[in-house]
């Protein structure tokens, strides 16, 4: 057994231990609500939850070998971080209009394109030319902006056209965030065993079987709905943002915190892979769906460690602001202050 594996297992033990020891009952406000509610809102919950699932599975299952893949085509690392920032660039591109035309033509018909266009970009990654995949980058990216802003704003607003209480809202993103780290870790480990057993683009190809289970229950199942059409003009949503940010110097210092964390997240994301393989001697090649998997499991144990500390401990925002931003640093670092042979 890797040490590789044993680490997943490891972090995997811990994390079972402080869902344990952190699990708290639920409010009764939020019991009462839930009871009046009823089979209505469990089954809408229910339904949602299914569709947001799928679709995360799907994106999950790619991320592991999106390096490898790239390298086993013989592209080199200047080439890949071309194709990786491509991606970045075209969801920033389309992130600050996806929402607004979502808005204005239908979320549900959104949900439909993401579908299609992360499906097609699946398809397109297992060309060898370069520029057919840098395409397939910029779909990556549109589809990016798609996944975390129209599945959730179509949840949002039939959540509260069904006339459910505001208070459930938080339920379901309590567990529609829990139930994405337990796919995300499933993924990494599926991903893991589709590489070993049929090569290293059929990850991908699973991802679109997902997206297309997801489509039929969204056909079949959900409603169209529109967001307020006076103000879903893209114009008007970017002059709103900016008197935001202007008028409020706490928004632009999150924004800034959050904008440089991010990057050095994604420094992170792109160099994981390549960084590994270096010092990696062994004939076997990296288990990249088990170290994906344990970094799903870490995210999992820190969501664990935020709700204990601001909930039942009512430690400050900002103070675990700092901790947490001193511990990445830290994190960062440790690689280079003490560097190995192999691994």
């Amino acid at each position: 057994m890797s040490h590789f594996t044993l680490t997943f297992y490891f972090l995997s033990g811990l994390c079972a231990l402080l869902t344990f020891l952190f699990k708290e009952s639920k409010s009764e406000s939020t019991s009462s609500d839930r009871g009046q509610s009823g089979k209505d809102y469990k089954n809408f919950r229910l339904n949602y939850l299914i569709v947001y699932l799928l679709v995360m599975t799907g994106d999950w299952l790619q991320g592991p070998y999106v390096y490898a893949i790239y390298k086993s085509y013989g592209f080199d690392l200047k080439q890949q971080a071309i194709l990786f920032v491509t991606g970045f660039l075209s969801s920033g591109i389309f992130g600050t209009v996806v929402g607004s035309a979502a808005d204005k033509y239908g979320r549900k018909k959104f949900c439909l394109l993401f579908a299609l266009l992360y499906s097609t970009f699946c398809v397109i990654i297992t060309s060898k030319n370069f520029y057919i995949l840098l395409f397939g980058r910029i779909l990556s990216g549109i589809s990016t902006s798609l996944l975390f802003s129209v599945f959730e704003s179509w949840m949002v607003s039939e959540h509260f056209s069904r006339g459910f209480h505001s208070s459930l809202l938080s339920e379901t993103f309590s567990m529609a965030t829990y139930g994405n780290g337990l796919v995300a870790i499933f993924s990494g480990l599926l991903a893991n065993w589709l590489a070993e057993h049929f090569g290293i683009t059929s990850p991908f190809l699973a991802a679109i079987g997902f997206f297309v289970l997801a489509a039929l229950v969204i056909t079949v199942t959900w409603k169209e709905n529109y967001g307020d059409k006076d103000n879903s003009k893209e114009t008007s949503s970017l002059t709103q943002a900016l008197k935001v940010i202007s008028g409020d110097s706490r928004v632009l210092a999150v924004g800034a915190v959050q904008s440089l964390f991010e990057a050095s997240m994604y420094t992170f994301v792109f160099f994981w892979g390549p960084f590994l393989e270096n010092y990696h001697k062994s004939e076997e090649g990296l288990p990249f769906g088990i170290i994906f998997a344990s970094f799903m499991v870490s995210i999992m144990i820190g969501s664990l460690l935020y709700g204990n500390l601001c909930g039942s401990r009512n430690i400050p925002l900002s103070d675990i602001a700092q901790g947490t931003l001193l511990l990445a640093g830290v994190s960062l670092l440790f690689p280079l202050l003490y560097p190995v042979r192999h691994i």
